[in-house]
């Protein structure tokens, strides 16, 4: 199966295992429901083909994040099954701290070390484009996080084990670093860069677990007895990086309601930290006096510099947006001129007809050819001459003639090396110039050649045949005398016709 039918199964099969879960819980079905935390296990268990579907799709450096991921999910998912095992089999829920909280502990330091290589794999976090943004979202969310969770959890004297106290705490200082990157990541990457499938399904994983774990939190602080009801999402982060691993590092940017979706995602980046300034204003007002006439004012004139600063943001975003839709068309332009010059180039040095070289672009191999000082080297070089070929032009017009000589130049294509340069001279005459091949080389080529011609139907029609003279000269940076090696193949091509044509002479 490919990777786009495991994406698009492995979205249907969650999406109908989360419905199925969720109805065991809210319509309390027996026996599912006394058994829910086994039947969370199937989540885990899903994850695992993907993940390994998604690991040989990348190549070696950018699978070890995916690797560190696969192994936080099967840690987890270990964890799991031991509560599952003490809760649904032993009918026992295991007190804090157990053997539990080591795999899940372990599980969240493999998971860190996945988003490190993940963030080094990405390699477009660009730290000069970060500026203030990212300092002033983790310290408003961290504010939060310590006043609301981490203060009083160190506050409650109920937990006055140490080993508890770092077991309760361990979540929401973990999620600093959660933080940082997921903000770096956020902040850090070029819009169109962000907004590959990959980077967009971390994204939407990296806030989902945050929420969760803080979410979590709450409700073990509050004593909230919803925690069953949140149980089925922990196997959605896992789900979520699966998913993200079915695409190749070369996945393109998402493209449709690209305009809209790179415009939204400018917006967020320039209000985020605005929407937690006024978010902390708000709550510092409710906790102490929002209708002192010194606060209101403070909110206005922070409203009003936020206000300007935004526009000016706002301003600098669109620009940017041209900029970046200026680069993408000179960028085109650019390959459309590359093209061009290319076929230019092409045209200069190729023969319109035969598609092989002209005598520029050979002159040219034998000046690169040319052997270096205390450096021999072997040269061989066939000349080919149509024989009678203004006779063909005559006798069947010059459409026919046309068309031999393009059968011919095939011929020659079809018996020569690699590195061989085949060329049309002129009017009915070739050349093949050989690098580092002696004589015996030079006459197994030409003898192929002329093999080929004869056996070749559509040439035979029109009678063609081919004189050929072949020759091998080593030569040094001394001696190296282009003209002299070409009048040696030329006297053998001479020698050939004088003997009746359709032959090949060595020279």
């Amino acid at each position: 199966m490919d990777l786009v039918n495991y994406r698009k199964y492995g979205f249907r099969i969650y999406f109908t295992y989360f419905i199925l879960f969720y109805a065991i819980l809210i319509f309390d079905i027996e026996p599912l429901s006394t058994y829910s935390k086994s039947f969370g296990l199937i989540g885990n268990i899903m994850c695992f083909p993907l993940f390994w579907k998604g690991i040989q799709c990348h190549d070696d450096e950018y699978k070890k994040p995916w690797k560190s991921f696969l192994t936080a999910s099967i840690i987890y998912f270990i964890g799991e099954l031991i509560y599952a095992y003490q809760t649904d089999i032993v009918g026992v829920e295991p007190e804090a701290p157990s053997v539990c909280d080591i795999f899940y502990f372990t599980n969240t330091c493999v998971l860190y070390v996945g988003l490190i290589l993940y963030l080094k794999s990405i390699q477009k976090i660009d730290l000069h484009s970060i500026s203030l943004d990212m300092i002033i979202s983790i310290f408003a969310t961290g504010g939060l996080i310590y006043h609301f969770i981490m203060l009083p959890l160190i506050k409650d004297e109920s937990s006055t084990d140490l080993f508890m106290i770092f077991i309760n705490l361990y979540n929401p200082v973990m999620d600093f670093a959660l933080l940082a990157a997921l903000f770096l990541f956020f902040f850090g990457t070029d819009i169109m860069k962000f907004l590959t499938p990959t980077n967009m399904l971390m994204g939407i994983a990296l806030i989902f677990l945050f929420c969760l774990d803080q979410f979590s939190l709450m409700i073990d602080l509050y004593d909230l007895n919803i925690a069953v009801m949140i149980d089925p999402l922990w196997t959605l982060f896992y789900m979520l990086v699966a998913l993200a691993s079915l695409y190749p590092k070369t996945e393109s940017a998402i493209k449709s309601g690209g305009n809209l979706l790179t415009t939204l995602v400018g917006y967020i980046r320039i209000l985020l930290p605005y929407i937690y300034t006024f978010m902390i204003l708000f709550l510092v007002g409710m906790e102490y006096n929002i209708m002192q006439s010194l606060f209101i004012w403070a909110i206005l004139l922070v409203f009003m510099l936020s206000m300007r600063q935004i526009f000016v943001l706002v301003s600098n975003e669109k620009l940017m947006a041209r900029i970046r839709r200026n680069e993408v068309r000179l960028n085109l332009q650019n390959i459309e001129l590359q093209k061009l010059n290319e076929k230019i180039m092409h045209d200069a040095e190729v023969d319109f007809l035969t598609q092989l070289y002209n005598r520029r672009r050979i002159d040219k191999a034998f000046e690169k050819l040319a052997p270096k000082d205390g450096e021999e080297k072997t040269i061989g070089i066939i000349l080919i001459d149509v024989d009678y070929f203004k006779h063909i032009n005559d006798t069947f017009g010059h459409q026919i003639g046309d068309k031999v000589l393009k059968k011919v130049a095939a011929s020659i294509r079809s018996v020569v090396r690699d590195n061989d340069l085949a060329g049309r001279f002129g009017g009915d005459e070739f050349i093949i110039v050989l690098p580092d091949a002696d004589v015996v080389v030079a006459e197994t080529i030409t003898k192929n050649l002329v093999s080929t011609i004869r056996r070749e139907p559509e040439l035979r029609i029109y009678g063609v045949t081919l004189s050929v003279g072949c020759t091998s000269c080593s030569v040094t940076a001394d001696d190296y005398n282009v003209k002299v090696m070409l009048k040696k193949a030329d006297d053998a091509l001479y020698v050939a016709k004088e003997n009746g044509r359709n032959q090949y002479v060595v020279g």
